[in-house]
């Protein structure tokens, strides 16, 4: 056994120890056991119980958010199993992973919702989805997490299942709360809220405000600045207006202004080399008649575990070489107001959504972190700044809830439309050449500064139309059947060529002040038809058994990310419509009078074409990276989810999952050497004039994919005088290993991880000490291969001429252990 095993079992015997002391104390016996606590969700635009959903779905109520201190996607994830959460280029531009679908390229896989309404975005050259949502809102009832296609209820985006945030409503009690908290490392955060009625039973309104700050657990060692911080501030405003007996308006006004510094990642190199395989190779020697010079054996790359933060290298990135100072990363306000409108007809009910969203965004990091560009003879600077409009209107009509045949219809309409200004820009000198001067890469970077961007444009249009009927049989068995129709629009236009520092011109004509490029316009469109058919059998009251077939689709498209080194080109980027058929059996139980909740569900998940990323090597000799459509993927999983009052106070939790997720028929073309060694394997095939490599990643696990994941749960909460409780709570977390990419060659470790809560609440106040990540683990939750811009060569004799470029790793470092504590007042 490992040492690594060692202290992560010592740390889980710990955090299980704690539980089981609790368990093992004596509850006082004038007390009545209580039942685990009822949840409502309106995760079928309807409020029901959690239980009686045929659907798997974690639930945190406002309270638990506010204990845990959930502020963040990642922290949602975190505490569910079979929910991974990666960053893409910027902090903001998260990439969530439910049930093995991870978002390699292409649309997001998961729905961002805020009150139903579909906020979900993707990003322009960089991967993630979350631009519109501050998923730090200040305001929440509750978080919703469906997993499964959900097309019919949740819109455009819910292609692996959905998170929905739902803000808090103003009731006709008046009533407010003030939250201060506070920890190591400059962690400060406060918010207020008032709601209550202006006019009883007619004008409701709530306001609420919150700031925050955050310095980040590391520093950047060249600039001595904080990596990893962030700050911000947020005002809403929102009411119900019942003008009736029958019509209501609910209303929401938002405004966020938020700064997230860069990311913490480390550049961590290559520990090996990768053999070029046989079959790329000219077959006749000095013919030429290959992919990869007989000259060239092998190609760096980092493979195999990602070691613990504690033996990697600190954090060096670049200061900005424009400004002299630390990259800003994100700078992003967003202002949103949405509507809703409830009109009781009697026989059901008609409601109508609107929502407006505008996203003015700003970003600086650079991608290389190999120290200061004053240094670099090879790099990459992104600096874009974009404006992002998003405007959809939903209605739809649905009938009572107490009758036997239920039934909705609906449409929707979601316009985004997104500007921005690139003056990204990549820097290829000397490496060629070692006897050179040494133009390093940040004066070029600051001849070119913010001269004229290139211009990114992409306007999406859809209008989608959605039915659902639910019809009781008998008392015990219920058909439901539900399905959207989806036609979608997009007009993309992107420079048509890169910017690139090429003094040398290893890469075309010597430049040293590449200039912006005119656009290429393209536009594509796609329709579809995602049907959901479930049976449920309530054996009695507290046993519901189900069983679903769905179907999921992810458009098919022009995608913006990679066409950095080549420009925008529609033909290269072009990538067809994913699709799922996902059949999943389950049930859902209550037993020992509402003490004890045991769920669990089992699901097949068969893809075809499933969306992933590539790299080819372009004319210029650059890798680029595009989207593909692998032939298939299938999933099969297991999830199992408990709850138990044992005693009065007491409540414990349980979820796992167990994901087994591969590829099929997987093979796609690369002349890129990282590829072809990374992959292990290159059958030669033509394209137009040129030999290319058909590499096979067939049977190899599908990416940031988890095989298990565990959380354990557990609160304990007692008298400690008439007015006064004290509480002790903690949250246990396991993951197995992960890949990074289908290549499968980058493993991050599996890891277990604690938190730790203890503190004395009352009707008006609570004060809470947290220790997030109790025993400090330092294990790398997500790392990935990259292009070595440093390791560019080329190899001329024996032919064929062959472009080197290798890959290394980085890693981003874990959060560290975080002591504080938080605090609440109510009035």
């Amino acid at each position: 056994m490992t040492v690594r095993s060692r202290l992560n079992l010592k740390h889980t015997a710990a955090s299980l120890g704690v539980i089981g002391a609790m368990l093992a104390m004596d509850a006082a016996p004038a007390l009545a056991q209580l039942t685990v606590e009822e949840i409502t969700v309106t995760t079928r635009k309807r409020s029901e119980n959690i239980q009686d959903i045929p659907l798997v779905i974690k639930a945190f109520s406002a309270e638990q958010l506010e204990r845990k201190g959930l502020n963040s996607i990642e922290d949602i994830a975190r505490l569910t199993s079979g929910v991974t959460v990666e960053q893409g280029t910027f902090p903001q531009d998260v990439r969530v992973t439910i049930r093995g679908l991870a978002p390699s390229r292409g649309r997001p896989n998961v729905a961002l919702l805020l009150d139903g309404v579909d906020v979900s975005s993707e990003s322009v050259q960089s991967a993630g989805g979350s631009l519109l949502i501050n998923s730090r809102l200040f305001d929440l009832e509750r978080v919703e997490i469906v997993k499964g296609p959900q097309s019919a209820l949740y819109g455009r985006s819910a292609f692996a299942g959905a998170i929905n945030y739902v803000t808090k409503k103003p009731t006709n009690e008046w009533e407010g709360k003030v939250s201060i908290n506070g920890g190591q490392r400059g962690q400060a955060d406060a918010s207020v809220g008032i709601y209550g009625p202006i006019v009883e039973d007619k004008f409701l309104i709530g306001v609420n405000a919150s700031v925050w700050n955050f310095d980040g657990f590391y520093d950047n060692e060249v600039t001595g600045a904080d990596v990893g911080d962030s700050d911000g501030y947020g005002l809403a405003f929102s009411s119900i207006w019942n003008a009736s007996e029958d019509v209501s308006f609910t209303s929401r006004l938002e405004y966020t202004d938020d700064h997230l510094g860069q990311s913490a990642f480390a550049f961590i190199g290559q520990n090996t080399t990768r053999p070029v395989p046989v079959g790329a190779y000219p077959t006749i020697p000095f013919s030429g008649n290959g992919v990869i010079s007989p000259s060239v054996l092998s190609a760096g790359v980092f493979a195999g575990k990602v070691p613990d933060a504690s033996d990697l290298p600190g954090i060096t990135i670049s200061e900005d070489p424009i400004t002299g100072k630390e990259f800003r990363g994100s700078e992003r306000e967003i202002f949103r107001v949405a509507g809703t409108l409830d009109w009781d007809l009697g026989f059901g009910t008609f409601t109508s959504s609107t929502h407006y969203a505008k996203a003015d965004v700003s970003q600086a990091s650079e991608n290389h972190r190999q120290g200061s560009f004053e240094s670099q003879v090879a790099g990459t600077l992104f600096r874009v700044a974009s404006e992002t409009k998003l405007f959809s209107e939903e209605i739809r009509l649905q009938s009572n809830d107490d009758e036997s045949l239920r039934w909705m219809i609906g449409g929707l309409y979601w316009d985004e439309d997104v500007n921005q200004d690139s003056n990204n820009i990549a820097c290829t000198n000397n490496q060629l050449f070692p006897g050179a001067p040494a133009l390093n890469c940040g004066l070029f970077f600051r001849l070119v500064g913010d001269q004229d961007p290139n211009k990114w444009v992409r306007d999406t249009k859809h209008l989608s139309a959605f039915a659902m009927v639910e019809f009781d049989v008998t008392d015990e068995l219920t058909v439901h059947v539900e399905g959207r129709y989806t036609d979608e629009e997009q007009f993309i236009s992107g420079p048509s060529g890169p910017r690139i520092v090429d003094a040398f011109g290893l890469a075309g004509p010597p430049t040293s002040v590449p200039a912006s490029s005119p656009s290429i316009p393209a536009t594509g469109e796609d329709s579809f038809f995602t049907p959901r058919v479930s049976v449920e059998y309530s054996a009695n009251e507290d046993m519901l058994f189900y069983g679903s077939v769905a179907k999921g689709a992810k458009p098919g498209g022009i995608s913006t990310v990679g066409a950095g080194a080549s420009g925008f080109n529609p033909d290269l980027f072009g990538f067809d419509r994913e699709t799922m058929w996902v059949y999943e059996v389950g049930t859902k139980t209550t037993w020992a009078d509402g003490k004890v909740i045991i769920n669990a569900a089992a699901y097949y998940e068969d893809f075809s074409g499933k969306q992933t990323s590539s790299q080819i090597l372009l004319d210029n000799g650059l890798v680029g990276t595009l989207t593909v459509n692998a032939s298939s993927a299938e999933v099969k999983g297991l999830e199992f989810d408990a709850a138990w009052a044992p005693v009065d106070g007491m409540n414990l939790s349980l979820g796992y999952s167990y994901i087994d997720a591969t590829y099929g028929d997987f093979k796609t073309n690369s002349s890129g050497i990282g590829t072809i060694t990374a992959v292990g394997n290159c059958t030669p095939v033509t394209i137009g004039t040129r030999l290319s490599c058909e590499v096979d990643r067939t049977g190899n696990r599908l990416e940031d994919v988890a095989k298990h994941s565990l959380n354990l749960g557990m609160s304990y909460e007692q008298a400690l005088t008439d007015d006064v409780n004290w509480l002790i709570e903690t949250d246990v977390q396991y993951s197995s290993n992960r890949y990074d990419t289908s290549d499968n060659i980058l493993e991050m470790q599996g890891y277990w991880m604690a938190d730790l809560r203890i503190g004395l609440t009352s009707d008006s106040w609570s004060i809470v000490a947290f220790a997030d990540n109790l025993f400090n683990d330092d294990t790398v939750k997500q790392a990935f291969n990259t292009t070595d811009f440093n390791s560019l060569n080329v190899a001329f004799f024996p032919p064929p001429f062959t472009f080197i470029l290798e890959n290394a790793g980085q890693a981003q470092l874990p959060n560290k252990r975080q002591l504080g504590v938080r605090t609440t007042f109510n009035f």
